[in-house]
């Protein structure tokens, strides 16, 4: 009997030995990943002075990194169920060689430090065991190596509510990755032109309340507001086909401008950013120009951001004093 458990103790070593060295090796792979995961992170949740190009690489890559795939788990699959056949197996071939005789005081005796010594052993090497299984489960959760916690799912980094509670810089992130306005005039038959206005997002951010409003020579013309929640695709466009007419389009000449308000889930401004505008021929494009910080205080918009609907589409208050 003791010379079979010998042989199935080499056999369950041996095995043990290469899925332990293989599930460190992958699992030390993912960690070096999850590092560069958590930097380009930390970037991410503070651009100051990086474009919209580096914010949007540095969101692929983190999808690349935080994407563990099935590998990591088939190995932690193994590794646990090996761990465990491997305790059962040893702690037989433990209790068969010392004959079930474990002494818990202290004694000089050869045989009683012996048997001591072995079971001393075969709990460290549960404990180590433990140890790997619980490891390569923390890196198959994208454990963060760098902090406490976890790192955040794709989605989750997207989520203006979730970059607040990071204590992220909303405002930055907002201002490099500022939507485009365009609102163009179209020539129908007959010559009578219709208008489109266009918002574009670059990137698809969830639980977002924002605000446009234009201004020429400092007199508001119009307001529009909208909601961008469940996002799904990197990209957003919102059109709308109806509002502006004629008086309105006339008025977007070089001396117009647009303030962008963009609010949380719970309709507290985030972000505030200037645009300028460039006119050719029948298209006004509006840029972001800079990034206003007096987002305290009070903001006579907040009833009107707290009154939208879960409907993602435009809508608009003509403030124009037509005579």
């Amino acid at each position: 009997m003791k010379d079979k458990i010998e042989l199935a103790s080499w056999i369950f070593a041996g095995n043990i030995g290469l899925i332990s060295f293989l599930s460190l090796f992958v699992a030390f792979v993912y960690d070096n990943k999850h590092i560069e995961a958590s930097r380009v992170l930390r970037q991410y949740y503070k651009p100051y002075g990086l474009s919209y190009e580096v914010v949007k690489t540095s969101l692929n890559d983190y999808s690349t990194y935080v994407n563990k795939g099935i590998m990591l788990s088939i190995i932690h699959g193994l590794l646990t169920l090996t761990s465990i056949a491997s305790i059962t197996i040893w702690g037989v071939a433990v209790t068969a060689y010392t004959e079930n005789r474990l002494f818990l005081f202290f004694s000089l005796d050869k045989e009683i430090l012996m048997n001591q010594g072995i079971y001393l052993f075969w709990f460290i090497l549960c404990l180590l065991l433990l140890g790997i299984v619980i490891f390569v489960n923390l890196i198959r959760l994208n454990k963060n190596p760098v902090s406490k916690g976890f790192l955040p799912k794709l989605k989750q980094i997207y989520d203006i509510n979730f970059l607040v509670k990071q204590d992220a810089d909303v405002n930055e992130i907002i201002f490099v990755t500022a939507p485009r306005i365009d609102i163009y005039r179209n020539h129908e038959i007959g010559d009578t032109p219709s208008y489109e206005f266009n918002i574009i997002f670059p990137i698809g951010f969830e639980n977002m309340r924002f605000m446009v409003k234009l201004f020429n020579n400092e007199e508001l013309v119009f307001r529009g507001y909208g909601k961008l929640s469940r996002v799904t695709g990197d990209r957003v466009l919102l059109g709308d086909t109806d509002f502006i007419n004629d008086l309105i389009f006339n008025k977007l000449d070089i001396s117009s401008r647009i303030e962008l308000k963009v609010y949380d889930g719970d309709s507290k401004m985030r972000a505030k950013l200037s645009y300028t505008v460039s006119v050719d021929n029948n298209k006004v494009s509006y840029l972001v120009d800079k990034q206003l910080r007096n987002i305290q205080g009070r903001d006579i918009d907040e009833g009107i951001i707290k009154s939208i609907s879960e409907s993602d589409k435009l809508t608009f208050q003509n403030d124009l004093i037509t005579d």
